[in-house]
């Protein structure tokens, strides 16, 4: 009998600021550009904020680089911008603040990372979720 027992932590999650694998609905609460501690880089900020089923509230944070600018770093930012809804003739135009706001942005976690984010389509209808599963499914 250990001073932990109670805490059952062989049941814990290891990471508290992980959520399981699955596709959850969120609004960005958070956009900017800003630099490293090292002030070496400058990057795209983003942060997703569940709205749905039982992580409700939980962020979910993404960083694109943007400095110094690479070829890769340029796709990461423009495939972002695409999948946020954003036509390939505006980005120039767009600034970080605003996406600030945008809602049912549907954020896929595979392995404890962001795998995919995209608009949910128009007309979704939400079907709710449970604690193993995150989002469920969507119907038009």
């Amino acid at each position: 009998m250990g001073d932990f027992e109670d805490l059952d932590l062989k049941t814990a999650q290891d990471d508290p600021w992980s959520l399981p694998d699955n596709t959850y609905l969120t609004t960005i609460t958070k956009s900017s550009i800003g630099e490293t501690a090292k002030k070496d880089k400058k990057g795209w900020s983003i942060e997703y904020t569940v709205t749905a089923g039982a992580h409700t509230g939980t962020p979910i944070s993404e960083w694109k680089q943007t400095f110094p600018k690479t070829d890769k770093s340029r796709s990461f930012v423009k495939q972002r911008m695409l999948s946020l809804g954003v036509p390939e003739s505006k980005m120039d135009e767009v600034e970080s603040k605003d996406f600030v706001g945008q809602e049912d942005v549907l954020v896929k976690i595979k392995k404890g990372r962001i795998f995919s984010v995209e608009v949910a389509p128009e007309g979704f209808v939400y079907q709710g979720d449970d604690e193993r599963s995150g989002l469920n499914e969507f119907s038009m």
